[in-house]
C-alpha cells in the first residue's frame, strides 16, 4: 500500500506540472471555426462535404478531415460553453500524462524518476495541449494504440479487436489516424517476420482490418488518399508544421528525452523486440521533421520505450540496497497539496479561455466593424476562421485555416503573396473583386492596397486596416474593445 500511495505522490506532482502548464486553455485561430463548423453540422444533421464559407472555393469538395472531433467540441460548447470546452481538454490531458507516468512506474521506474520524467514531458507536450484542437484526440488515440500494441506484445489476444473498431472512429475525428496506420502497420509486419512462430500473422490480419475500416468515413477511400497526398506539404505559415527548433526551451527538453531513450535502448538492447523498437526509432526523429509530431513521439518514449526506461532505471539502482520508499504519512501529504493546487488552478483556468496576443494576434475590434456586414472579404490565412464565426454567414472569405482540405493550390499561392506583397499580389483580386480587403496594420498587404487606385481604408486601428471601393462610408467598431483581444475571453 506504501508504495502505491507513493506512486500516487508523484503522478499527483506531474499532474500540478500539467495544471501550471495546460489549467488555462489559449485560444488559437482556428477554434472559432471548428466550433462553427461542428455547429453548422449539427444543425444540418449530416457531415458538409461542400464549401459554403469561400467566395474562392464556394462548392469545391470539402475533406473535413476532423469532422466528428468539431461535432463533439461544438456539442460540449453548446451544452456547457467555453469552461465545458476547457475542462474536457484538461480532463484529456490530464488522462494522457498520468498514463504515461503510471505505465513506466509498473514497469519498474522508480516513482521519483517516473515524475521526473513526467514533468519533461509536460513541457515537450505543450506545443500540443495549450490549445483546444481536434489533433487531442489523436493524442489520445495514438497513446491507446501504443498501450494495446504493448499487451499484444506481451501475449493479449484480444487488442488485435480492437484495433479495427478504434479506426472507425479515428478516421473520424483527425486525419493523424494516418500516422496511426503507419505505426500499427509497420509494427505489425515486424511482428510478422521477427515475432514468434505462434500468432505471428494475427496483427497483420488486424491491421490490414483497420485500414479496410478506415474507409468508412463520409468521404470513403479518397479521404486517406488525401491524407496521404498532404503529408508532404509545405506550410510555411504554420508554425507547429515547422521542425523543431532544437535551442528552443521545448527543443533542449525534448533533446534530453531523446538522449535518455537512447541510452536506455542501448542499455537494455537485448531485451527490446524489434517490432516496438524500430517504430519507436522513427517516431524519436519525427518531431525534428515537424514539432507537431510532438504528440507521438512523447507517448512513444513512455511506452514503447517503457521496457528500456526500467532496464536503465535497474541499473542505475544496481548495487544499492531497495530504494526507500516515503513514508506513508508523507505521500498522503504530497497528495493532498498537489490536488490542493491542481483543483483551484483548473477551475481558475476553465473560467475563461483567453485571448492572448502574445500568442495570436486577432483584430477583435475591427471584426466587431465588419459584423453584419454581408460580400467577399479578402482575410489573411490565421484569420479566416475567425472571420467566419463572427462576421456573419454573408460574408465569405478568400481563405482560412483548412488550407489545402479545400483549397486549390493556387489559390492557397495566391493569398500568400497578396499577404506578403510579393509576386503577382494582385492576381487574388483578379480572381474575383472582393467587396472588402482586411489585413494586418503596416503590412506589405496594407501598403499595396493604400496606393491602390479606386480602394480607400474604412476603418483602421493598430492591429488591422480594412479597405473598400471607394467612395465607401468608414466603419465604425467600440472603442471600448481591446484592438488586439487582450483581456477578452472566446468567443470574443
Amino acid at each position: 500500500m506504501s508504495r502505491r500511495l507513493e506512486s500516487l505522490a508523484f503522478v499527483s506532482v506531474v499532474l500540478a506540472g500539467a495544471a501550471w502548464r495546460f489549467g488555462s486553455t489559449v485560444a488559437d485561430p482556428d477554434l472559432w471555426g471548428h466550433i462553427r463548423f461542428g455547429q453548422d453540422k449539427i444543425a444540418a444533421g449530416s457531415y458538409i462535404g461542400t464549401d459554403v464559407y469561400s467566395y474562392l472555393t464556394h462548392g469545391r469538395t470539402w475533406f473535413n478531415h476532423e469532422w466528428g472531433g468539431e461535432v463533439i467540441m461544438a456539442g460540449i460548447y453548446d451544452q456547457f460553453g467555453p469552461q465545458g470546452l476547457s475542462l474536457i481538454k484538461v480532463g484529456l490531458t490530464f488522462g494522457v500524462v498520468a498514463t504515461l507516468v503510471w505505465f513506466i512506474i509498473t514497469k519498474g521506474v522508480r516513482p521519483i524518476r517516473a515524475s521526473i520524467l513526467g514533468l519533461l514531458a509536460v513541457i515537450a507536450l505543450t506545443p500540443t495541449l495549450g490549445t483546444f484542437r481536434p489533433q487531442i484526440f489523436t493524442v489520445v488515440f495514438f497513446a491507446s494504440l501504443l498501450l494495446l500494441i504493448e499487451l499484444v506484445e506481451r501475449g493479449a489476444r484480444w487488442p488485435l479487436f480492437v484495433f479495427p473498431l478504434m479506426f472507425v472512429l479515428w478516421v473520424n475525428v483527425h486525419g493523424g489516424v494516418l500516422a496511426g496506420l503507419a505505426v500499427l502497420g509497420t509494427w505489425a509486419v515486424l511482428h510478422a517476420i521477427f515475432g514468434q512462430a505462434e500468432g505471428r500473422w494475427w496483427p497483420l490480419l488486424s491491421a490490414g482490418a483497420s485500414l479496410a475500416l478506415s474507409a468508412l468515413n463520409p468521404n470513403g477511400v479518397a479521404h486517406l488518399w488525401f491524407l496521404i497526398r498532404t503529408t508532404t506539404v509545405s506550410r510555411p505559415e504554420i508554425l507547429d508544421w515547422q521542425p523543431l527548433q532544437i535551442l528552443s526551451p521545448v527543443g533542449i527538453v525534448y533533446l534530453g528525452l531523446v538522449l535518455g531513450m537512447l541510452v536506455s535502448l542501448y542499455v537494455a538492447r537485448r531485451q527490446l523486440p524489434l517490432p516496438t523498437t524500430i517504430p519507436l526509432l522513427v517516431l524519436l526523429v519525427a518531431p525534428f521533421v515537424s514539432t507537431r509530431h510532438l504528440q507521438l513521439a512523447v507517448p512513444a518514449i513512455f511506452i514503447l520505450g517503457g521496457v528500456a526506461l526500467a532496464e536503465a532505471s535497474a541499473r542505475l539502482d544496481a548495487g544499492r540496497e531497495g530504494a526507500a520508499s516515503l513514508p506513508a504519512w508523507l505521500s498522503l501529504g504530497v497528495v493532498v497539496a498537489s490536488w490542493a493546487f491542481i483543483l483551484p488552478s483548473v477551475l481558475v483556468g476553465s473560467s475563461c479561455i483567453p485571448v492572448d496576443s502574445s500568442q495570436f494576434q486577432f483584430p477583435t475590434r475591427a471584426m466587431h466593424a465588419l459584423a453584419g456586414a454581408s460580400g467577399k472579404a479578402i482575410v489573411p490565412f490565421n484569420w479566416g476562421e475567425y472571420a467566419i464565426s463572427l462576421a456573419g454567414p454573408e460574408l465569405q472569405v478568400s481563405i482560412d485555416g483548412r488550407r489545402e482540405t479545400v483549397y486549390a493550390d493556387d489559390v492557397i499561392q495566391a493569398n500568400l503573396d497578396f499577404m506578403a506583397g510579393t509576386g503577382e499580389w494582385e492576381r487574388l483580386m483578379e480572381m474575383e473583386m472582393p467587396d472588402f480587403v482586411l489585413v494586418p496594420s503596416s503590412s506589405p498587404a496594407a501598403a499595396q492596397m493604400s496606393d491602390r487606385v479606386g480602394w480607400a481604408v474604412v476603418y483602421q486601428d493598430s492591429v488591422a486596416e480594412i479597405f473598400a471601393p471607394g467612395p465607401a462610408e468608414d466603419l465604425s467598431a467600440d472603442p471600448m474593445l481591446p484592438a488586439n483581444g487582450d483581456g477578452m475571453c472566446f468567443p470574443a
